[in-house]
């Protein structure tokens, strides 16, 4: 962007080790017992690699979150963790009270929100884009909410950063996860998508489409299609 005065360079993340998830657990915790510490840090890394999940700080994060509240939460995948973490963030003490605005009707607007974003290809937004959206979602959904406060708990839960005056996604994972739960339950979205071949542009957004579709026969067939011709390509060029 012309816009930022900034130069950058390429950082090289390696994949945590236990000290760092031990680290990480402390300051998360805040608590002196020695053994729920240890039991966190080994429940994390083991199951994280038995996932084949990398160890980044934004995924052993996102676990240590979801161990601390589930306790003996078990994972299927990656996206579970993602979802339940998400779910977390987004959950305020007074919602089991409230009627209309819920969690996963936050969800719903976010990923609505998300799928026009991809739409424009474009990764970042405005404040005022953003309300013009919620207001506009109001006027056709009967919900009702307030759209500077759902972005500020998007903020405060860093989901959201800011620079200036654009938003983006803290984490690409999150970008996927709301996009591919969008297009999850859509038929018409998901024959658009793979019409277009836009669910193979996105990382990670196979998988959230997957792992939240009822019905993944289309999104197979697609797959072994593609699988099978570049296995004939290979075979005629080698």
């Amino acid at each position: 962007d012309a816009t930022i005065d900034r130069e950058f360079q390429v950082v090289l993340l390696s994949n945590l080790e236990r000290s760092d998830i031990r680290t990480l657990a402390n300051q998360m915790y805040a608590t002196s017992d020695g053994e729920l510490i240890s039991g966190a840090v080994e429940k994390v890394y083991n199951d994280l690699l038995d996932l084949c999940i990398p160890l980044t700080p934004a995924n052993v994060v996102m676990y240590l979150s979801v161990v601390f509240k589930e306790g003996d939460f078990i994972p299927i995948g990656r996206l579970q963790i993602i979802d339940r973490y998400v779910r977390e963030l987004l959950r305020r003490p007074s919602d089991p009270y409230r009627d209309s605005f819920n969690v996963d009707n936050k969800l719903d607007v976010i990923s609505l929100f998300v799928h026009t974003l991809y739409e424009r290809r474009d990764v970042k937004f405005t404040q005022s884009e953003w309300i013009q959206f919620c207001e506009d979602h109001m006027k056709t959904a009967p919900v009702s909410f307030d759209a500077a406060g759902l972005l500020a708990d998007l903020s405060a839960s860093r989901v959201l950063g800011c620079f200036g005056n654009s938003y983006f996604f803290k984490y690409k994972l999150f970008y996927s996860f709301f996009l591919g739960r969008f297009v999850a339950n859509r038929p018409l979205a998901l024959r658009s998508f793979l019409a277009t071949n836009d669910h193979m542009q996105v990382e990670g957004l196979v998988e959230v489409i997957s792992g939240l579709s009822a019905d993944n026969t289309a999104l197979v067939e697609d797959l072994c299609g593609k699988l099978e011709s570049a296995l004939a390509a290979f075979e005629n060029e080698y």
